[in-house]
Parts: C-alpha cells; sequence; structure tokens
C-alpha cells in the first residue's frame, strides 16, 4: 500500500492544483469529469489503505476535508440551479446531458459509504 495516499488525497480535494476537480470548479466554473475520475480513483485507495494499515492520525482530518469538498461539489449544483444566485458552471447542461451528473453524485454516495467505517 502506498503511504503517501493521504498526501496525494489531500492535494487533489484542496484544489491547488490547476487541473483538479475542484479548482477547476471553483475557479474555471467548470466540469471535468476525467478530473472526477482522477479524485475518486484517488479516494477509492483510502478505504484498502486504511484497512490493510489502520486508521491513521490524520484519517479524521482526512474524510472531513474529503466531505466538506463533496459537500462544496453539491453545493456548486444548487447555486448553478439557483435562478437567483450569480454562480454559474459552464457545461452543467451538457453534463447533465451525458449523465455526468448523475455519475459525479453517484461517486460521492459510493465513496462516502466506504470512507466512513
Amino acid at each position: 500500500m502506498d503511504w503517501l495516499i493521504e498526501e496525494q488525497v489531500l492535494k487533489e480535494v484542496e484544489g491547488y492544483k490547476e487541473d483538479s476537480f475542484i479548482y477547476l470548479l471553483h475557479e474555471e466554473s467548470f466540469i471535468d469529469l476525467d478530473a472526477f475520475k482522477h479524485l475518486i480513483t484517488l479516494c477509492d485507495q483510502l478505504p484498502d489503505f486504511y484497512k490493510a494499515n489502520g486508521k491513521t492520525k490524520n484519517y479524521v482530518e482526512i474524510i472531513r476535508i474529503i466531505l466538506d469538498r463533496f459537500e462544496y461539489i453539491l453545493m456548486c449544483w444548487s447555486y448553478h440551479l439557483n435562478e437567483n444566485d450569480l454562480f454559474y458552471i459552464k457545461n452543467f447542461q451538457e453534463m447533465e446531458e451525458k449523465e455526468g451528473i448523475i455519475l459525479i453524485n453517484d461517486e460521492i454516495r459510493r465513496i462516502t459509504g466506504l470512507l466512513i467505517f
């Protein structure tokens, strides 16, 4: 198991990398499905890591940050859909038509269920 997985996940969910899903959503108002899949791939490794090695001293903070970012993603959907809000996601309709929004919502639910044990 990769002991750096927690660090990799944090870098991705913090949104400091310009190609990360969170950065693109927040700064560019754009949904990048490939960037989201990369985030989920990293998050998918955490449950196995914790089961193999036990929960680290960072476990609670890592999970808290991931869940906070997942909440932020869903909040962005809400803001976008609220006609009285100024937040607008450029490709939301395209992602909705391609069922990307459903995929993201489903993956958020799935990963959340795996991480809280």
